[in-house]
């Protein structure tokens, strides 16, 4: 299957590139600054055409309509960051895109005990106008997260260290703002004798996907003990509050749990304005990683049916199917750049069959077929009342 992923390479330009080309021939020495614009950056996406924030099924299709490069004087977690840039992204979200930008900023000698750079580049789901205020923004990555500003440099006061390399909620924003903010990230360790050689950065999402696909939602759910058996609200619940910081470094996804959100918990919720009698009911959100519950009886994953007064009429707990067909897994962890569907546009969960289970499709690194089945699906069991 072809793989949609972002894929930034950095270049320097050789000599007779820059001579071509008009500009700067890269520096021959290593051991001291390298000169402003003698680092060319080659920007290229390969994805389709969907709408922006949109998680509605397990196509590939990445949002990015924002990029911003930034360069650290090091790989230790205390090494600054030297260079921060807008790349000038302008290619269409979700279309096949190649885009060349040149460095601006020269960057100093590495410090004593550092041997290499390390490039981060960051793709952001609102457009220049919304970082720069010019526009409104009210969803999105950078509206979520704060991004790109929150990685400073010397000239903005005091420069960032690798280790603060993070997306981290930003102040006033919940977890709702987090479940429309999709957030792309790579990064490089680079030696400065190898910027005449191309390098890549291959920028993966940092967010978990979790999409729901439902049809004929009960009106009331029999045999409860509540006088309201009217279901009003269809949600997906995780376990815990969710976190709210991530690295933004390649191979760091491992969820980082010190700040939990205290909204956190639904992760999807659906009036009942928005259930689709005829059709099929989706709904979608974006999350950053979570570990698996420490209790193998605790589930990661719920699914609810609530009354008006937000009581619970009827739940759902999501197994993960073991690969040997042995004893399903409640408690999974949800990882970054992996895609969770509670049925499918094609293969949605009846509510209203009176079956037992449902399959919920996980598709790692998103890499997956619109309505695919999988063996290595998961399966929900109902509590009892079942809807």
């Amino acid at each position: 299957m072809k793989t949609r992923n972002l894929l930034l390479a950095l270049a320097a330009l050789s000599l007779s590139a820059a001579c071509d080309s008009g500009t700067p021939a890269a520096p021959e020495t290593t051991s001291g600054p390298i000169p402003a614009g003698t680092v060319a950056v080659v920007l290229q996406t390969t994805s389709e055409p969907e709408k922006r924030t949109a998680l509605e099924n397990s196509e590939n299709v990445q949002h990015v309509a924002y990029m911003h490069l930034y360069v650290f004087a090091g790989t230790s977690d205390d090494a600054v960051c030297v260079a921060s840039e807008n790349v000038g992204w302008n290619q269409p979200a979700g279309t096949s895109a190649k885009q060349y930008y040149l460095l601006r900023t020269p960057l100093p000698a590495l410090p004593q005990g550092e041997t290499k750079y390390t490039f981060l580049a960051v793709g952001l789901d609102n457009t220049a106008e919304e970082i720069a205020g010019t526009a409104a923004a009210t969803e999105g990555s950078a509206y979520a997260y704060g991004l790109p500003g929150t990685i400073t440099t010397a000239a903005d006061g005091q420069a960032s260290t690798l280790a603060e390399a993070e997306a981290s909620l930003a102040d006033g924003r919940t977890a709702a703002d987090m479940g429309s903010a999709e957030l792309f990230s790579g990064s490089s360790q680079i030696e400065p004798q190898k910027l005449n050689s191309p390098v890549g950065i291959e920028l993966k999402r940092k967010v978990a996907g979790v999409a729901l696909f439902v049809t004929n939602i009960p009106e009331k759910v029999k045999d409860t003990q509540l006088s309201n058996d009217s279901v009003e609200t269809l949600e997906v619940r995780l376990y815990t509050e969710q976190n709210t910081t991530v690295s933004l470094l390649s191979g760091e996804d491992s969820p980082i749990s010190d700040s939990p959100a205290t909204d956190g918990q639904t992760l999807i919720s659906l009036p009942k304005e928005m259930f689709q009698p005829q059709g099929v009911t989706t709904g979608g959100a974006y999350l950053l990683p979570v570990d698996a519950p420490a209790q193998a009886t605790t589930a990661t994953l719920t699914l609810r049916l609530l009354n008006a007064a937000g009581e619970v009429l009827a739940e759902r707990q999501v197994q993960e199917k073991a690969a040997d067909n042995g004893t399903p897994v409640l408690n999974f962890a949800l990882q970054a750049n992996h895609y969770y569907g509670i049925g499918s546009m094609g293969s949605p969960v009846d509510l209203n069959d009176g079956k037992n289970t449902a399959e919920i499709i996980v598709h790692p690194n998103w890499e997956a077929i619109y309505g695919e089945s999988r063996d290595d699906a998961i399966t929900i069991q109902p509590d009892s009342p079942k809807p």
